[in-house]
């Protein structure tokens, strides 16, 4: 839901639907704006424009149970994508960089 400067939120709609037995498991960013989500049951990761758009997908290569990721590598255009039913780590080359949280160490 879009939110004003004030704090209120504007009209509120719906941002994409999706479908599957299990469903979306983890959600990441780039830096577009364009939202990434790893779907339990379809073996996918889809990726929605900022509009709600799908955009592209991710077909995992080994099983269909994609259930995590993240992006990385040296310049932060990698997606590694979790496969749980193999215990596979997937890597796809992305156009533009992810949104990468780095954490403090204290």
């Amino acid at each position: 839901m879009p939110l004003m400067t004030d704090g209120g939120v504007a009209k509120v709609g719906r941002f994409c639907s999706l479908f599957g037995v299990a469903g979306p498991d983890r959600l990441t960013l780039d830096s577009r704006g364009n939202l990434f989500v790893a779907h339990a049951s379809l073996g996918h990761a889809f990726m929605f424009a900022p509009n709600g758009e799908c955009i592209a997908r991710i077909k995992s290569c080994v099983g269909n149970i994609v259930t995590n990721m993240a992006f990385g590598g040296p310049s932060a255009r990698q997606l590694y994508i979790t496969e749980s039913l193999t215990g596979a780590v997937l890597v796809a080359d992305m156009p533009h960089p992810g949104v990468v949280r780095r954490h403090a160490v204290e």
